[in-house]
């Protein structure tokens, strides 16, 4: 994929470039642009296969820092003194595939690497823990923990591509390191570069109550066995949890409070320091030696996260808080519930801040356990169930006494009736139900926050009619007081919910800047034609007496062209 004729597209055609002036410059700028590295070589000739049809561009002359091949001066499209077979070709260095074979796991083997449509060994010669490393980071395998040249992972035939690699290690891709040319060597089979990385080792929880919670198991050899518990600690248990995206250790067992396993015991003698990227980093014994017995498992119970949900409020940000333990759902006591711990489930949820919080049935009355008391959060905690509280399950509470809270955001707002998605009457979902917003004190303020919450740019202008229609039902919000930087409209000082001095026709509306859909209509390719903008429910042309270049710019990014504006031809 990175090699062959280089080939344009134009005028609805792919045509070729004429090799005349072509050079490792502008074949830099083609390996650059389609992500395949620098130009290792290029060629004028039909090394790549004859072709037909159009010589696009002739007189190439590019520095090879263009962004993109028809940025280099040229002569005109399809002007050249060109034949075919004068075709301008490129080799580029990379990105050549490299996987590893035979291996324990996915981040060990002998490796390969793909070239000229086929798997072939590199030569080991010269391999060393440089070269390893390259080819561990590639993988995202970490780094490399040894190397091999032998017969370490198997035999194999066919062609051996790469001989005398050496990498200093900081490559971005194995066939960037200096070798000999693909396919000139003089190893033999059984020479076989071989590289064992340091991860990630697939690592899992076991029987535990939650996903965050159980008996340690890693993935070795294509099997899954068990980590002996007779070193095990907090700081191994913490590195399990962070690779596991599930918080911190809250505690460690070593011994079968997570079920009986069979099969191998993979790991001993663990000594973690806790900051470790992976379990397989820790100081150990070697994969497989221990003096183990089966019930001696390294066990965790992870911080989180815990899964939690909030029920029967009027919308998606407020109700009845709700945790998740032990494959259920349950409530949280009320007792020490405050706006910090109601702050943290906001958060968690994309709900912006606690507007209030509550602790009796104000969300209806729940059955089922009741798992958490004594929650004591200090507001910036990342998760819930990380904030200081009683053990799970246990609690002096009974049923009515449930955390609640209600959070600041986000409220669904829409534009309904306007000329296009940027305008319109403004409208809040609540209580289940859309309603209006009362326009006595609408101003420009507020119509930037609705502008700018739907991506529709700034407010053009507000009104506070019946511009976009009438309306029926609930007339949510009054006494809107936005100094326009609020990050939603529920987020303005206003009167409370449903309380209002309107009356249907006093609607607050507004008419936002943008984005206003552009399209480019007849050219000879995506990147050029005439300039239509879509307005009133119909797309129309746009009046060409002031048209710039710099009005072309700004057409060509917003329609996140790769090609630059042109005057002229």
């Amino acid at each position: 994929m990175c090699s062959g004729r280089v080939e344009v597209y134009q005028n609805s055609t792919w045509g070729t470039v004429c090799g005349t002036s072509w050079d490792i410059n502008a074949g830099n700028v083609v390996c650059r642009v389609l992500n395949c590295g620098m130009a290792r070589s290029v060629t004028t000739a039909v090394s790549n296969g004859e072709a037909t049809g159009n010589i696009w561009l002739d007189g190439m002359n590019c520095n090879g820092t263009e962004p993109a091949l028809d940025q280099c001066p040229a002569k005109r499209w399809q002007v050249n003194n060109c034949t075919h077979g004068e075709y301008a070709e490129v080799s580029c260095s990379g990105p050549v595939a490299v996987r590893l074979v035979n291996g324990n796991n996915m981040c060990s083997g002998r490796v390969e690497v793909y070239y000229n449509s086929t798997w072939g060994t590199v030569c080991g010669r010269s391999w060393d823990i440089n070269a390893g490393n390259v080819v561990c980071r590639v993988l995202n395998c970490g780094t490399a923990r040894s190397v091999t040249t032998a017969v370490s992972y198997g035999e194999a035939t066919g062609n051996i591509w790469l001989d005398g690699v050496t990498c200093n290690g900081t490559e971005p891709a194995l066939d960037q390191c200096p070798a000999g040319p693909w396919g000139v060597n003089n190893c033999t089979h059984g020479e076989y570069a071989g590289v064992s990385c340091s991860g990630p080792v697939p690592v899992r929880l076991v029987n535990g109550n939650n996903m965050c919670s159980g008996r340690v198991e890693v993935y070795q050899n294509s099997t899954w066995g068990t980590v002996c518990g007779t070193s095990w600690d907090i700081n191994a248990g913490n590195v399990v949890c962070r690779v596991l995206n599930c918080g911190m250790a809250r505690s460690v067992t070593t011994a079968v409070s997570n079920g009986e396993a069979t099969g191998n015991i993979w790991l001993d003698g663990m000594n973690c320091n806790g900051t470790e990227p992976a379990l397989d980093q820790c100081p150990a014994k070697r994969w497989q030696v221990n003096n183990c017995t089966h019930g001696e498992y390294a066990e965790v119970s992870c911080s989180g996260p815990v899964a939690v949900r909030l029920v029967n409020g009027n919308n998606m940000c407020s109700g009845r808080v709700e945790v998740y333990y032990n494959s259920t759902w349950g409530t949280v006591c009320g007792r020490s519930w405050d706006i910090n711990a109601g702050n943290v489930v906001c958060r968690v949820l994309n709900c912006g801040t606690a507007r209030s919080v509550t602790t009796a049935v104000s969300y209806g009355e729940a059955t089922g356990n009741i798992w958490l008391d004594g929650v004591t959060c200090n507001g910036t905690e990342p998760a819930l169930d990380q904030c200081p509280a009683g053990p799970w399950g246990v609690n002096n509470c009974t049923h009515g006494e449930y955390a609640g809270v209600s959070c600041s955001g986000p409220v669904p707002v829409r534009l309904v009736n306007g000329n296009n998605m940027c305008s319109g009457r403004v409208e809040v979902y609540q209580n289940s139900t859309w309603g209006t917003v009362c326009g006595t004190s609408w101003d420009i303020n507020a119509g930037n926050v609705v502008c700018r919450v739907l991506n529709c740019g700034m407010a053009r202008s507000v009104t506070t009619a019946v511009s976009n229609g009438e309306a029926t039902g609930n007339i949510w919000l009054d006494g809107m007081n936005c100094n326009g930087t609020e990050p939603a409209l529920d987020q303005c000082p206003a009167k409370r919910w449903q309380v209002n001095n309107c009356t249907h026709g006093e609607y607050a509306e507004v008419s936002c800047s943008g984005p206003v859909p552009v399209r480019l209509v007849n050219g000879n390719n995506m990147c050029s034609g005439r300039v239509e903008v879509y307005y009133n429910s119909t797309w129309g042309t746009v009046c060409g007496r002031s048209w710039d270049i710099n009005a072309g710019n700004v057409v060509c990014r917003v329609l996140n062209l790769s090609c630059r504006a042109m005057g002229g031809e």
